[in-house]
């Protein structure tokens, strides 16, 4: 919602998930939205490293993925602005038993 309401035209939002090794999974979310700054993109990278208070949900399920399944794991995002963002979610494949 946050990347595609300001967009005018149509807006499309892309959910990919991957094995890319024996037991790890990549779930990938794309939009064509509006995209970040690399300001807004730096403070919200802050925020899912817990560096910041601000985006406090991400924080909070990026270190849920590191608890269940260690620190290599977890939430990463890109995003250029005018061109859309991705949000890149690392898993293994064992949460499917959770």
């Amino acid at each position: 919602y946050h990347g595609v309401k300001e967009k005018r035209g149509k807006s499309k939002i892309i959910i990919n998930c991957e094995k890319i090794k024996d037991d790890e999974v990549l779930i990938t979310v794309k939009d064509n939205g509006i995209g970040m700054t690399p300001e807004r993109l730096e403070e919200i990278k802050k925020s899912v490293d817990g560096l910041s208070k601000e985006g406090f949900g991400l924080n909070a399920v990026n270190d849920r993925i590191k608890l269940y399944f260690g620190d290599e794991y977890g939430i990463s995002i890109e995003s250029e602005y005018g061109e859309g963002t991705t949000v890149k979610v690392h898993l293994t494949e064992s949460c499917a038993d959770m």
